[in-house]
């Protein structure tokens, strides 16, 4: 099997995991607000591409600096 394609299979594979199991870690308990809209960000339609994934980092980093010492 091509390398790209075995990288690409299981790249969607991981996706339709992810898609899969998205809603349930957004209603999980344990997890923290900025977990929380970390999950959010990366499931709403259309953030798939690389700066929408950079930019929902970025988010999840401030809320962990800023926002979530002050809860």
């Amino acid at each position: 099997m091509n390398p790209v394609r075995r990288i690409l299979s299981v790249g969607a594979l991981f996706l339709l995991g992810l898609g899969l199991v998205g809603p349930a870690v957004v209603e999980a308990e344990s997890l923290g607000p900025c977990e929380k809209a970390l999950v959010a960000c990366f499931l709403a339609p259309g953030h798939n591409l690389p700066w929408d994934i950079f930019a929902c980092l970025q988010g999840y980093d401030f809320c962990k600096r800023f926002v979530e010492p002050l809860l």
